[in-house]
């Protein structure tokens, strides 16, 4: 949000022309310059403070729960503050009631396997990853004879 100070000249300190209503104007807004950000969607997050991130644990990939902090968030993603790492798996697929250590494979739409999140760009890989719970049966591919 900007303002601007006395916007009709009512004290007719300027050397140009007063602002008029419904006019145009041209500005510069400085922000802050976050280093090192995540920004990630918020269909990752749950209840506003947790997301699940796909761990490689004693040869098994299971979800783990992660606490996050938000810096600051939109309608469509957020930037996170802490809690996640460049290069941690991101759940991307929306889940249901599940719990840390679930066993989970990790497909991809793109053929990119374990993406995580990208060290040069900063921000979650949309839509690349789904995480999806393993069978709890191996299926058996020999045919009887």
């Amino acid at each position: 949000m900007a303002q601007i100070d006395d916007p009709y000249d009512v004290r007719n300190k300027s050397k140009v022309a007063p602002i008029k209503i419904g006019q145009y104007v041209n500005a510069e807004i400085v922000g802050k310059t976050i280093e090192q950000a995540l920004v990630i969607p918020n269909s990752a997050i749950y209840q506003g403070s947790y997301v699940y991130i796909a761990e490689n644990i004693n040869d098994k990939t299971v979800l783990q729960r992660k606490e996050i902090i938000i810096r600051w968030q939109n309608a469509n993603e957020a930037i996170i503050e802490s809690g996640l790492s460049v290069g941690d798996n991101l759940v991307l697929t929306p889940l249901g009631q599940v719990s840390s250590g679930t066993p989970v494979e990790i497909s991809s739409s793109n053929g990119v396997k374990n993406n995580g999140l990208d060290k040069q760009k900063r921000n979650a890989n949309m839509g690349t990853e789904d995480i999806k719970p393993r069978d709890k049966k191996k299926r058996n591919k020999e045919s009887k004879q």
